[in-house]
């Protein structure tokens, strides 16, 4: 049975739905993609721009007195939005409109389509006459440049035009990354890789590989205190894999520390919101606000409290000390504010601790 939604939580999606990715949602408030999308669903947030009744009163009436480039231009949307609306409201031009725009083509510009076309990226070629993927496509099938289908697929309604660099990314990557974390380096929505994939034949194995003895014996010694993302790069597996392996092996996480607890006793004292333990980019933040903001608790050893040691000790610290550094710079680029806790000041300065935890919880 699947947890019920807090107000806090609901404040927190009808903030934050149209602003952040969908995979950040769903680490922050620990959630499926899927539960954040049917609750949006229920409360009426969308991440589109709604039609209102004056943009689709203005396309009907402009719809057979303007090209659909400046029908996108005029009510600030792309040319596809504007082909599935008018394909919705059965709306078709008038064949006085369509030879119209063909007479926009210009002989200079039919002799720059044929003597590029297959010279110079799609992209750029767009960009020169002023006209969008499909309508470049169509052209260059009239003239004979491309070969006529049934089953040509235009993708009019995307201007991003795939390069070489993001298809080769695709192909180097499509195996270790999932379908969301691909998306969110490329820039683009989770349906447009898929679809890419599909055409390039991109498939991922059916049978998962076995685990080896030796890395079993390396997850059974890190996993406790490992970092996730460190583990994922060296066994080559996805986080899931190496949860449910960890499941199977019956290994658990020491993902509460006796100042973890003292912290958390604080923050519900207080009435102060969180998240415990949340799973961001493959770094583990110990308490994360509703506001945008991190709590994290050091431990003096591990961490290498700079009050009590002039420099790491050991290769433990040396090691802890570049994954603070890693994380640091993950949670900063994502705009988190961070508050650090050493367990020095939760044992000398309680009450310091205790003042610094509101004041940042407020701020």
């Amino acid at each position: 049975m699947m947890a019920a939604w807090s107000n806090s939580e609901i404040k927190f999606l009808e903030k934050h739905y149209k602003t952040l990715q969908l995979s950040q949602i769903a680490m922050i408030l620990r959630k499926t993609p899927r539960s954040i999308e049917q609750k949006a669903s229920r409360l009426g947030i969308r991440k589109t721009k709604r039609w209102t009744t004056e943009d689709l009163t203005l396309l009907t009436v402009n719809y057979n007195l303007m090209s659909n480039p400046e029908l996108a231009d005029k009510l600030g949307r792309t040319v596809g939005s504007i082909e599935r609306k008018a394909r919705m409201l059965n709306l078709k031009k008038s064949k006085e409109k369509i030879n119209s725009i063909k007479r926009k083509w210009t002989l200079e510009k039919i002799q720059f389509l044929k003597d590029n076309y297959k010279k110079v990226p799609p992209n750029e070629i767009c960009s020169k006459l002023e006209i969008n993927l499909g309508t470049l496509y169509r052209m260059a099938e009239y003239y004979g440049l491309r070969e006529k289908t049934n089953s040509t697929i235009y993708h009019a309604h995307s201007s991003k035009v795939w390069n070489e660099e993001e298809i080769s990314f695709l192909q180097e990557h499509f195996m270790k990354f999932n379908q969301q974390q691909l998306a969110d380096s490329l820039n683009r929505t989770k349906q447009s890789i898929q679809k890419k994939m599909f055409y390039e034949g991109l498939k991922k194995y059916t049978k998962k590989p076995v685990w080896s003895n030796s890395e079993i014996s390396y997850l059974e010694i890190h996993y406790k205190h490992g970092l996730m993302i460190q583990m994922s790069q060296h066994l080559n597996r996805t986080f899931k894999s190496i949860h449910t392996k960890a499941n199977e092996l019956k290994l658990n996480r020491d993902v509460s520390t006796y100042i973890e607890r003292e912290v958390e006793e604080i923050l519900k004292r207080y009435y102060i919101e969180y998240k415990m333990q949340v799973n961001i980019r493959g770094f583990i933040a110990d308490f994360v606000l509703f506001n945008n903001k991190i709590i994290e608790v050091q431990g003096d050893y591990w961490h290498c409290n700079p009050c009590i040691y002039d420099g790491p000790k050991d290769e433990i610290q040396r090691n802890k000390i570049k994954q603070d550094k890693m994380k640091r710079g993950c949670f900063n680029e994502l705009g988190y504010k961070i508050l650090y806790i050493w367990e020095l000041d939760l044992n000398q300065k309680y009450n310091q601790v205790v003042n610094n935890i509101k004041q940042f919880a407020v701020q």
